[in-house]
């Protein structure tokens, strides 16, 4: 499981790692029924090198703080 931070409605898309272990990951879609939930799947699943099917939301649904699980 991977902690992430969520920063929506952001000019540039990008997945970074900070020191603590936590995930940065900016996306273009507003947080808005979920668009921003899946474009971060989307990016995970681009960083990682795995299928989105394996990136699933655990907790944080409506948080900027999300927790996810992470299938290799």
């Amino acid at each position: 499981n991977i902690k992430v931070q969520v920063k929506p409605q952001a000019k540039k898309e990008s997945v970074t790692v900070e020191a603590d272990g936590t995930y940065t990951v900016r996306v273009h879609a507003p947080p808005f029924d979920g668009q921003a939930n899946s474009r971060v799947q989307q990016l995970l699943a681009l960083f990682f090198k795995i299928p989105k099917s394996s990136v699933t939301l655990l907790k944080g649904k409506k948080s900027k703080i999300k927790t996810f699980h992470i299938l290799f």
